[in-house]
This record gives C-alpha cells, sequence and structure tokens, in this order.
C-alpha cells in the first residue's frame, strides 16, 4: 500500500476539515478509482507515522514511505538556504510574486531531491492563507504601536524586525498560543491571518488582526523514484495524470483569495476587526528586516543563501542591494 505524509501543520482530527489534508484524500480516492482499486494511498500525519516534517525527505528515500508533501523551510538545519521561505517581505504580494518566487526557487530544490531520488510534482503553497499579521488587543496602526508588545513568533527571521521596532518577540509553538494568550504570558500573536478562532483569540481579549506581509509559503508534494519505477508499467501514466491533474487543481485553489476569504469572514463573525497592510508599517518593517533578518539570513546560509535570495528576488524584478 502506498502512503502520504500529509499535513506536518495538522492534527489527525483535521483529516477531514483542513482543506490539505481532504485534498489528500482526494488524490488516494482518484487514484483507487483511475486504477480500478490497484492502487490505494493511505494519508497519515508524519505523527502517526513516527518520524518529523524534517525528516520526510529521508523517509522518502528509504522508502518508509511512497509519497509526501515537504516543507522545505523545515530543513534549514541541514540546508541555511531554505530559510529563503521564513525571510519577512522575500515576496511583495501573496499571488502574482509568490508564484515568480516559486518558479525561481523550484530549481535549487530539485537538485536538492535529485540527491535523494525524489521526484516532485507540486510546487506551491502550503495553504491558502495569504497574508502573516499580528494579533493584539491594542490596534496596530504605526510602527510605534508594536513597542513593548510581547508578541509571539516561529522563525528566527522574525525576531529581529519586531526587536528593532520595539517589540518583545517570544518564540512559541503554534498549539501552545491559545493558552499563553488566555493567560496573558504574550500580548499577541504573528501568524497566517484567518486563524483566530484556532486561537480562541477573542475569549483572551485579542480582536485585531493587521496585515505586516505577504507569505511565501513553500512546499512540494513529492514521490520516491524507487517506489514509483516499482510500480506495474500501465500504472504509471495513469498515476503521472491524476497527480498533474491534482497539482493543477490545487495551485487554482491556494492562489484563489476566495478561499482565504472564507477564513477571514469566520473571525470576523467571531468579532474580530481584520485590516490590512498599512504602507508606512510595512516600509518600515521590510527595512528592519532587510537590515537584521536578510543579514542573518546571508550569514547563516552563505553564498549559497545569495545564489537563492537574488534568484528569487530577480523573478520579481527587485534587487538585494
Amino acid at each position: 500500500m502506498y502512503q502520504i505524509a500529509a499535513s506536518t501543520a495538522v492534527s489527525d482530527l483535521d483529516k477531514k476539515t483542513w482543506r490539505w489534508p481532504a485534498n489528500y484524500l482526494a488524490l488516494s480516492e482518484e487514484l483507487a478509482y483511475r486504477t480500478d482499486g490497484r492502487l490505494q494511498v493511505q494519508v497519515m500525519t508524519p505523527a502517526e507515522l513516527g518520524f518529523k516534517g524534517a525528516e520526510v525527505h529521508r523517509a522518502l528515500n528509504d522508502q518508509l514511505i511512497e509519497m509526501a508533501e515537504i516543507p522545505w523551510s523545515w530543513m534549514t538545519g541541514e540546508m541555511p538556504w531554505l530559510g529563503i521561505a521564513d525571510l519577512p517581505y522575500v515576496n511583495t504580494d501573496p499571488y502574482v510574486s509568490q508564484m515568480k518566487g516559486t518558479e525561481a526557487l523550484a530549481p535549487f530544490v530539485d537538485e536538492v531531491s535529485t540527491e535523494f531520488n525524489l521526484t516532485n510534482f507540486y510546487y506551491g503553497r502550503e495553504h491558502m492563507m495569504p497574508y502573516l499579521v499580528t494579533y493584539t488587543k491594542k490596534p496596530i496602526n504605526k510602527v510605534e504601536d508594536l513597542k513593548g508588545v510581547k508578541i509571539r513568533i516561529y522563525n528566527i527571521y522574525q525576531e529581529g524586525m519586531f526587536k528593532a521596532a520595539g517589540a518583545q518577540p517570544i518564540f512559541m509553538p503554534y498549539a501552545e498560543v491559545p493558552m499563553a494568550l488566555a493567560q496573558g504570558t504574550i500580548d499577541g500573536a504573528f501568524t497566517s491571518v484567518g486563524l483566530a478562532t484556532h486561537l480562541k483569540a477573542v475569549d483572551a481579549g485579542v480582536i485585531y488582526e493587521r496585515g505586516i506581509y505577504p507569505s511565501f509559503l513553500f512546499i512540494t508534494v513529492s514521490y520516491s523514484n524507487k517506489a514509483f519505477d516499482a510500480l506495474p508499467a500501465d500504472l504509471k501514466p495513469i498515476v503521472k495524470d491524476v497527480m498533474s491533474k491534482w497539482s493543477n487543481q490545487n495551485l487554482a485553489h491556494t492562489y484563489n483569495p476566495m478561499f482565504a476569504d472564507l477564513h477571514m469572514q469566520e473571525d470576523r463573525d467571531y468579532g474580530m476587526t481584520i485590516e490590512g497592510m498599512i504602507p508606512e508599517i510595512s516600509d518600515a518593517l521590510e527595512q528592519f528586516a532587510r537590515e537584521t533578518s536578510w543579514v542573518k539570513f546571508l550569514e547563516d546560509s552563505g553564498a549559497k543563501g545569495e545564489q537563492v535570495l537574488r534568484a528569487v528576488l530577480a523573478a520579481q524584478g527587485r534587487t538585494l542591494d
């Protein structure tokens, strides 16, 4: 039986409701239907399979699984240049700019995939949420409003930007955020837009979402070449056709703002005030990010990181200098 490791960020209980695993289930069902039941794909979370998201590429190479969603930014410890997906302001919008950046990043990821004998058949966003936002009790209308705010962050490249703005960034896993908000351990959180209901934010008096910068979400869905080569010859073209159509459907889904709007409306109904990006705030924070986060990224990743960053920026008509 084929297995696919899916949805690194959600629990087993979310399989039927969260967009990504639901679509993996659709992929599984379509493969079974098109192959008359000869190819069965079991969708499992990495927790069910017993390994972490950063180990997925090795699990594929070792044929512990046959297909997987690979969150490449989780492997920055092994390949620091992959941290580009965590950099603030690496793209200017979550749609056209994101797609151009993804296209530029794909060849570099393909090189790594080849080393592990993998084929990537989907390159794209991890989910449809287009912006990263601050969740706060008071509105953030200018940079100075961030001063002193204890705000949850989740990667090292967000720290310098917020510190430069006078905030107090605190690293915290997503699962701990609702309790931390409720107990007042933090004043707010920084994560994707449209998650207030998940965070139980309004219950904690956190009622404002302010857009800070566009998400740059990059994953692949990949299969083991060893596993694919072992398939019966008549199944291989069917599998490729199903995967290609599934990939196109997901791209259309994740780049369609309507789906993000549905999540944001849930937050509005919950009592949140969702506010877009303010140029004065974004311009200031981007400058802080370039002076801190981008410098750290280049120090961490060396010449390879600079090559990748320049390529991603050039694809958008932007420069590093």
